[in-house]
């Protein structure tokens, strides 16, 4: 086993997503996606997997949820597309400052490029489903979920993130 990258939000410190699902880059390094699948859990029984493909019933205290969602403890929450514009015109005004004191070397990059991503997250706005971290701290990022067929997408702003090494 190499090192797991843990993604925490750059705001909360809430545990986001791991290197552990498949990752790519979108929109010139402005967004992360993580590919996310359906598993099944068993209620108190920690890392229980189950992909039964043949769709049969499934036992008492099993359920069906998307694993970066469930193993994250992502919260969802909601926006109409106005919310939505106002949020990240904040929230990319907040990643600004962050990299200007945080990461200065990332900030003519986020300033070239953050546009963009912020027109692709409108024009793809009906296709989402709102995630936060575990505490729903109102000054944290927001992970934007869409699916691909049966394929769970969960698209993050990069620059909101904070990677750790496990």
């Amino acid at each position: 086993f190499g090192m797991v990258l843990l993604y925490k939000d750059a705001f909360t410190g809430d545990e986001l997503c791991t290197d552990v699902y498949p990752c790519k880059e979108i929109e010139n390094g402005m967004g992360l996606v993580f590919t996310g699948a359906m598993v099944q859990v068993k209620d108190g029984v920690e890392g229980f997997e189950n992909n039964d493909e043949e769709g049969g019933a499934l036992e008492d205290g099993v359920r069906t949820v998307v694993n970066i969602v469930e193993y994250n403890s992502l919260e969802q929450t909601a926006f109409d597309k106005k919310s939505f514009q106002v949020f990240l015109k904040s929230y990319v005004k907040k990643i600004l400052k962050h990299l200007e004191e945080k990461h200065p070397d990332q900030v003519a990059d986020f300033k070239a490029n953050a546009t963009g991503f912020v027109k692709y997250l409108i024009s793809n706005f009906k296709e989402f489903d709102f995630y936060q971290g575990a505490s729903m701290d109102p000054e944290g990022g927001v992970v934007m979920n869409m699916w691909e067929g049966e394929t769970p997408l969960f698209i993050f702003f990069k620059h909101g993130l904070e990677e750790e090494k496990l």
